[in-house]
């Protein structure tokens, strides 16, 4: 499998073993040995000899969480670093109390 992103285990802290992890730039070509875990498949660069062991890659399912929880978390917060959706839950409920004891 060709790579489309790029991975460095040792800045990565959902890997559960950092020396056990492979880094990979964008269009490294990697040999998928095993896919048993959902999260971390074993794998190796195409090109490494094989006596060489295979590494742990993030699955692209892991992979894609990650982008999302990364996109999510960045669209809420704005310029003055409060969260969005919370400020507007707070904003709500003072508009509601406002009008409730009217």
């Amino acid at each position: 499998m060709r790579a489309l992103f790029d991975y460095e285990p040792g800045e990565d802290e959902l890997i559960p073993c950092v020396q056990a992890g492979i880094c990979f730039r964008v269009g490294d070509i990697l040999q998928v040995i095993s896919k048993d875990d959902h999260n971390w498949w074993q794998a190796r660069h195409w090109d490494s000899p094989l006596s060489e062991p295979a590494g742990l890659i993030p699955s692209p399912k892991l992979q894609e969480w990650r982008t999302t929880c990364l996109a999510v978390e960045k669209n809420r917060r704005n310029k003055t670093g409060r969260y969005e959706a919370g400020y507007n839950t707070v904003r709500a409920r003072e508009i509601n109390r406002k009008y409730l004891f009217i």
